[in-house]
């Protein structure tokens, strides 16, 4: 058979940002065939999240919950192509039990060829071992028993992987620094975003500003769920909507007032709005762009630490960091982290209370 096959394996739905990060439009003008492998009740035992999700539908999507169901699903796929037509781009960190299981069945037991990514999305903050800094981490682990959970399977798992040496056939490299483990063949590329950026370069936009425009990064959080799921944690943990969405109202009349520019809502990726003037954003307009296509035009770029920034990067418009007095209170730590991130960018994180 001459048909070849890539095989997807994601802990996630499928959003619209998807179809560029992994350039499946581009799989029809091959003779190249894509399944995407939903996993995430396989190593969750549920889905992820418990909201309206802006996902998409895609024939090639295939959903499993239960691993040794997937596991012959792959025989049947190692069987049909062959070891030589058959490739995954695998998503999958070893996390947990299932998660491993994941990894361990296709980079040991029928050995197929498999790609991974080399770096993170961002930079990683060293770690800090400042007293006040380590008692808040404890005691926000003991308030959250979960994440203790969670925090020791991510690097039990992440040992025992090492221990088997359970690597890909390729690393993905984007960026010019990679670990010093990995030792197998490097292909060079891009990062998920620039891809995008690539990809899209082209896209007009659909969006009916008239004049400047200030662009904020959404994050789910405390609006959506998010990830607190996978946390351990509750949603309003770091901040409550009313307390997050007055702070961002003041913050976004000041910016529309004294520097003349509209405010335009980026939407996280995974979330999907009901109105395009939500009320929490007190009438203000979401996006109806992909961030690399509203990000090209804007004057300014806001976030409280989205990986969205290299948008603003690649396209040169500034970037403002920006928490608030309710985060500085509850999760002090992770105004540390916001600190972090927008000085390795030459930034200053401002409280937009103040």
């Amino acid at each position: 058979m001459n048909n070849k096959l890539m095989v997807f394996l994601l802990n996630k739905e499928l959003f619209e940002i998807d179809k560029y990060r992994y350039e499946l439009e581009n799989f029809d003008l091959t003779n190249i065939k894509y399944e995407i492998h939903d996993l995430q009740e396989v190593i969750n035992k549920k889905r992820i999240f418990d909201i309206d999700l802006n996902t998409i539908q895609n024939k090639n999507i295939k959903k499993f919950n239960d691993y040794n169901e997937w596991k012959k699903y792959i025989e049947t796929l190692f069987t049909k192509y062959g070891r030589n037509n058959l490739a995954f781009k695998n998503q999958i960190i070893p996390t947990n039990l299932n998660s491993f299981l994941i990894n361990y069945f296709i980079k040991k037991k029928i050995k197929i060829n498999i790609i991974e990514n080399t770096l993170k999305n961002s930079p990683t903050q060293k770690r800090n071992n400042k007293i006040s800094y380590l008692c808040r981490s404890i005691f926000h682990f003991f308030k959250n028993p979960k994440k203790i959970i969670i925090y020791f399977n991510h690097y039990f798992f992440k040992y025992l992987s090492r221990v088997l040496n359970l690597q890909p056939s390729f690393y993905l490299r984007f960026g010019t620094k990679s670990e010093k483990f990995y030792d197998n063949k490097i292909i060079n590329g891009n990062s998920f975003d620039y891809n995008i950026h690539l990809i899209t370069k082209n896209h007009k936009t659909s969006n009916d500003i008239k004049g400047d425009y200030a662009l904020f990064l959404e994050s789910p959080t405390p609006i959506f769920t998010g990830d607190v799921n996978l946390e351990g944690v509750n949603k309003n943990d770091k901040m409550t909507v009313e307390g997050w969405t007055n702070s961002l109202n003041n913050f976004f009349s000041f910016l529309e007032e004294n520097f003349n520019l509209e405010v335009l809502i980026s939407p996280h990726p995974k979330a999907k709005h009901k109105s395009y003037t939500p009320p929490y954003y007190f009438g203000r307009k979401i996006s109806k762009d992909l961030l690399s296509v509203s990000s090209r035009n804007a004057k300014l770029i806001i976030t409280r630490a989205s990986i969205g920034i290299s948008f603003g990067i690649i396209n040169s418009v500034p970037i403002s960091f920006i928490t608030s007095n309710e985060i500085k209170k509850n999760r002090y730590n992770h105004m540390v982290w916001q600190e972090f991130f927008a000085n390795s960018i030459g930034k200053t994180l401002i409280n937009i209370d103040d």
